[in-house]
């Protein structure tokens, strides 16, 4: 079986049933993106079989292995996870969102946070790329060159799509939250909304909602953002 057809069999599996992840036992070097790949090893012996998961340092050398264009992550122990490629909404939102936080961004000549975009960080066994990242300068007064980053993050985004969002809710915003990101944004360019969630306990809990129409400073940024501006202009049809 070919990747294409192995991966249109996967696609319309997904659109069967309505998952945006199908979990795919098998050889692994036809997986298509957006599979979670579970990446367990066979160790046989004289009393049988025995399966064990994968360690990091492992799951990291298939990431780095992944095709050019193509984001591995490790949001659960001994799973990697190879997400969508984003549409041009989604980068259109994370264009907006770098333009709207310069004044607080110290390499866009603004004062007081480091902010990157899609750059891998470490969270203990797991492995994230959040769509937008930052931390303050008065904790971080130089960023390392690690990679992946091993600092906790000061504040995390993540820009909503038909392929992650799930993902994004159910999983990333329980991880931040658990390993000590103060605030995190979930931006939705559908809805066209900003939700911020704090880090209480060890768990997200939703301290502010902003959509347009709506010009406010949304923590951790004392930076008043007029959301509609994010999404970048509308497109329409092309006067002549």
């Amino acid at each position: 079986m070919t990747r294409a057809e192995l991966e249109h069999i996967i696609r319309a599996a997904a659109a069967i049933s309505g998952d945006d992840e199908i979990v795919v036992i098998g050889s692994q070097s036809v997986l298509a993106p957006g599979v979670r790949r579970p990446a367990a090893r066979a160790a046989r012996g004289m009393s049988g079989s025995a399966t064990r998961r994968l360690g990091f340092d492992e799951l990291y050398e298939q990431i780095r292995a992944l095709p050019d264009g193509q984001t591995g992550m490790i949001l659960e122990p001994g799973e990697l996870t190879v997400p969508p490629r984003p549409h041009s909404r989604h980068q259109r939102a994370l264009k907006g969102l770098l333009y709207a936080l310069r004044g607080r961004d110290v390499d866009g000549g603004g004062t007081g946070w480091w902010i990157l975009a899609e750059v891998e960080v470490r969270l203990g066994d797991r492995l994230l790329v959040p769509d937008l990242l930052g931390y303050r300068v008065e904790r971080v007064p130089a960023l390392p060159d690690d990679n992946p980053l091993q600092l906790v993050p000061d504040w995390t985004c993540e820009i909503l799509s038909p392929g992650s969002a799930r993902a994004d809710r159910l999983q990333k915003l329980r991880i931040y939250a658990q390993h000590g990101v103060a605030w995190t944004w979930l931006v939705d360019p559908e809805a066209r909304t900003v939700e911020c969630f704090e880090a209480v306990d060890q768990l997200p809990r939703q301290a502010a909602v902003a959509s347009d129409g709506d010009s406010i400073s949304l923590p951790p940024f004392d930076l008043p953002i007029a959301v509609d501006a994010i999404w970048g202009a509308r497109s329409g049809p092309v006067e002549r």
